[in-house]
């Protein structure tokens, strides 16, 4: 009976305690970064690193699942999509790109852009070209691309080789 206790206390007091802060990850036209866990340095991807060490630094994300399609444009490309919204695409065994949806947690820019960031916070922090696709209204914006949605906010972003169905 006490150790039914001292296990319901337990229970209790870990779903009271404050959901841990998420490790960010900042994206931009040239790859990704990471805060490390104190006292290492920063963690930087920059495109072309190994899928093997992008993998292992992204760990911290959980367990992403792959997939790959051969029919992207410009040839075949696979990729891990992560919990947290993140998707990074890999060619010939290197670090290509990323897409970050909406919904993406923890995901953003330096200037804090992230998908549901308004048009106009976009604005305020790069110069953008807006333009139609079969993809609906895209955007460049200081080396980085994506989508806006129908409300005038960033449904997505992206950087590098990513595998669009045009």
């Amino acid at each position: 009976m006490n150790r039914l206790l001292s296990v319901a206390m337990l229970l209790t007091l870990a779903a009271a305690a404050p959901a841990a802060s998420l490790r960010p990850v900042l994206v931009n036209a040239h790859g990704l970064s990471a805060p490390a866990a104190k006292p290492a340095p920063p963690l930087t991807l920059p495109f072309g690193t190994s899928r093997t060490r992008t993998l292992a630094a992204l760990g911290f994300l959980g367990l992403g699942k792959a997939s790959s399609n051969s029919d992207c444009d410009g040839g075949a490309l696979s990729w891990v999509v992560y919990p947290r919204g993140l998707t990074v695409y890999f060619e010939g065994g290197r670090f290509a790109g990323w897409w970050a949806n909406a919904g993406s947690n923890g995901v953003a820019t330096a200037k804090g852009i992230r998908p549901g960031s308004s048009r106009a916070e976009l604005a305020k922090a790069y110069k953008i070209k807006a333009f139609e696709s079969s993809l609906g209204e895209e955007f460049e914006a200081g080396g980085l691309f994506g989508l806006f949605d129908g409300k005038q906010r960033v449904e997505s972003l992206y950087s590098g080789r990513v595998c669009t169905a045009r």
